[in-house]
């Protein structure tokens, strides 16, 4: 399934507009959104939503391996962030993903900037469905 560019703008612009940090939309429809930052909601919308981001839209505020995986394994069709890694952009393109980013970093850091993310390390190496449940064992309940 193909994401319509409608979405994909869609879900950019309520990332903007509405000062979130994870937007999910399908068939021009808000599916999810979430304020909280990390890779934790999108985990949790990747569990609760189940089939139905299959060709959604995201747009995340940062896109790291971790996320990338993640909407790998959800089989969204875009992805729009103002911030990915160059292996976020390596997983998505290798999945057939649309990836439209603002910035590409080598790295996506640690919140404290002095060191790679951990989710990048926790994720490397892994296929989709081995860093969901990577990331759902490290995260928790």
């Amino acid at each position: 399934m193909v994401c319509s560019l409608d979405d994909l703008a869609l879900a950019r612009d309520r990332l903007h507009r509405d000062k979130v940090n994870l937007v999910v939309v399908k068939d021009s429809c808000l599916l999810a959104s979430s304020a909280e930052g990390g890779v934790r909601p999108l985990v949790q919308m990747v569990l609760q939503l189940g089939e139905e981001m299959q060709g959604a839209a995201v747009a995340d505020k940062v896109v790291g391996r971790a996320a990338a995986l993640l909407c790998c394994y959800a089989g969204v069709s875009a992805v729009y962030t103002p911030l990915a890694s160059e292996s976020a952009r390596q997983e998505l393109r290798a999945a057939d993903i649309q990836i439209v980013a603002d910035q590409i970093v080598a790295h996506i850091l640690n919140r404290s900037g002095d060191g790679p993310c951990p989710f990048e390390r926790l994720t490397e190496g892994k296929g989709p469905a081995e860093a969901l449940a990577a990331l759902r064992a490290f995260l928790g309940p």
